[in-house]
């Protein structure tokens, strides 16, 4: 599960300690589950042979820097 060996060794000595003489809290586990991130959207722009690729994430004023110097090319 990808968990490191030595940290799972130190979660269970800790919680093994806690709470030495004291009434203990019964312990509540939680489930944590990865997800995969979206995909992500490209775009691409196809001059001749020259290709553009950006994303949704991409700056208008930057792709205008792009466009610019792809068309003195």
């Amino acid at each position: 599960m990808g968990v490191d060996g030595r940290s799972l060794n130190d979660w269970r000595v800790n919680l093994g300690r806690r709470g030495e003489g004291e009434a203990r809290a019964p312990l509540r586990f939680l489930e944590v589950v990865g997800t995969q991130p979206a995909a992500r959207a490209a775009y691409r722009l196809r001059v001749g042979e020259l290709v553009i690729v950006v994303d949704d994430e991409f700056r208008e004023d930057t792709l205008g820097r792009i466009l610019r110097v792809a068309a003195a090319w």
